[in-house]
């Protein structure tokens, strides 16, 4: 099982599916991207004019493969899970009717988790170098 997201935040992009793998193109641009379907957990789309084909739509459900549609708050406002499985919701539409007074609370904690962590970081950093040099050291020696 994949913990893959893929999120499509450009304007008009074209998803579709050929060999088992998503091609998202850029139509303004000319691009394209192709990803294994198979990598993606969740997708994540939060810009305007997207064009889906049904197959790769079908596929996502056969992969069990989350897509969520966000407004231009980026707030999510659709949802599209695989018909064959009992799925909750509850949470995300719990999260989508946060007051901005508890989205503030809970972001003042998770920034200042990440602020408390901060002095730990150059102890594990010091760890993984002297870890990656002797193994570095191991393969030169053969």
């Amino acid at each position: 099982m994949s913990y893959h997201i893929l999120h499509l935040l450009s304007p008009n992009l074209r998803v579709r599916l050929k060999l088992d793998r998503l091609h998202v193109t850029d139509t303004e641009k000319g691009t394209e991207r192709t990803v294994p379907l198979a990598y993606v957990a969740v997708i994540i789309y939060a810009a305007q004019d997207l064009t889906v084909t049904a197959g790769a739509l079908r596929r996502m459900a056969e992969l069990i493969v989350l897509f969520l549609v966000y407004n231009e708050r980026f707030e999510p406002c659709a949802l599209a899970l695989p018909y064959h499985r009992a799925t909750n919701t509850e949470l995300l539409r719990r999260q989508v009717e946060w007051t901005s007074d508890w989205k503030l609370a809970v972001w003042r904690k998770v920034i200042t988790a990440k602020v408390r962590n901060q002095p730990a970081v150059p102890g594990h950093m010091h760890r993984i170098r002297d870890l990656l040099t002797a193994i570095g050291d191991r393969y030169a020696r053969g």
